[in-house]
């Protein structure tokens, strides 16, 4: 009886491919999509961080904003009487050029810090608050405007994103080189305004 040759079996091609692994090529190509996988991701990753700050400061101006605004509000409630509100603490000169309110409660300020707590440390100031009065009736009502700004990331002049640098305790006494600065094109600041009428109401 005649011997049947054995011939070994054929290896498929997959079977040899893993066995004999992967090409040098195969392998960077490999890195090289999982790469730029990863910077898309790292480049996502600091637009959310950069949008989120951003709104977090957004946030914190319009709060301060607001609260200056009724601020204003219970000044006025000691107008009593048509003209010049001698009485009150901020609406007796009318009217009145951008200015750093003062309250007298040394627990309220013209400024915040980065975490939006008020304070009257200029190191800690980040957000800044102004006012402006005018006429909108004559010895009847006023208009109060109120701004709060802050420094562009990277805008300040220690190159970063910090607290109120280009002007000393937050820009009291600079608010003409801040409305100029704030008219610019390519301003340094980001601003958050808001405005309100009073009227003088007899008790």
């Amino acid at each position: 009886m005649k011997a049947e040759s054995q011939m070994p079996p054929r290896r498929s091609r997959r079977n040899a491919r893993g066995r004999d692994g992967y090409t040098l090529i195969e392998v960077m190509m490999a890195v090289a999509v999982m790469m730029i996988g990863a910077v898309g991701i790292m480049g996502l990753q600091s637009v959310a961080t950069r949008s989120n700050s951003f709104a977090r400061q957004t946030t914190v101006a319009t709060e301060t904003t607001r609260t200056w605004l009724e601020r204003l509000q219970r000044d006025s409630l000691m107008w009593t009487r048509s003209g010049a509100a001698g009485a009150t603490s901020y609406l007796g000169t009318v009217p009145r050029n951008w200015f750093s309110p003062r309250p007298e409660d040394i627990r309220e300020s013209w400024a915040r810090s980065f975490l939006g707590m008020e304070t009257r440390t200029a190191a800690d100031m980040h957000y800044c608050t102004n006012v402006q009065l005018r006429w909108m009736q004559n010895s009847q009502v006023i208009r109060a405007e109120v701004r709060t700004w802050w420094h562009r990331r990277g805008r300040g002049d220690d190159g970063s994103e910090s607290h109120a640098r280009l002007w000393g305790n937050c820009g009291a006494g600079s608010e003409v080189e801040v409305t100029n600065e704030l008219a610019r094109t390519t301003r340094r600041l980001h601003v958050v305004a808001a405005s309100t009428l009073l009227r003088w109401s007899a008790l």
